[in-house]
């Protein structure tokens, strides 16, 4: 159901790097099930230079939907091409070898 909110006066917390443009480079990648059965991966980075080096940010969902028309679903294809993976035809999604890949 809507509802309103008043962020008027509210500063944004918690986050651990501003927004902007970071290098950062995956250091987990952990296999997971969405609430409606899809396969999905929680993608932890750090920051890999600069001011805000060796911050982290935590869990990045990249969702892999069985629908192929689903809302979204060519999120995980794009993904995989960012990182370097294969993301045509039948692939096999290897969480493990996403360690250490980087995006920007």
């Amino acid at each position: 159901m809507p509802f309103d909110m008043d962020f008027d006066g509210i500063e944004i917390g918690g986050m651990s790097v501003p927004p902007g443009k970071h290098n950062l480079r995956i250091i987990g990648a952990t296999e997971k099930t969405s609430k409606k059965g899809d396969p999905m991966v929680v993608v932890d980075y750090e920051v890999m230079d600069g001011p805000h080096c060796g911050r982290q940010i935590k869990f990045h969902y990249v969702v892999f939907f069985k629908d192929k028309n689903a809302p979204g679903a060519g999120m995980s294809k794009s993904y995989l091409k960012t990182i370097g993976l294969p993301c045509d035809g039948s692939v096999t999604v290897d969480p493990s070898k996403w360690i250490g890949r980087w995006v920007v």
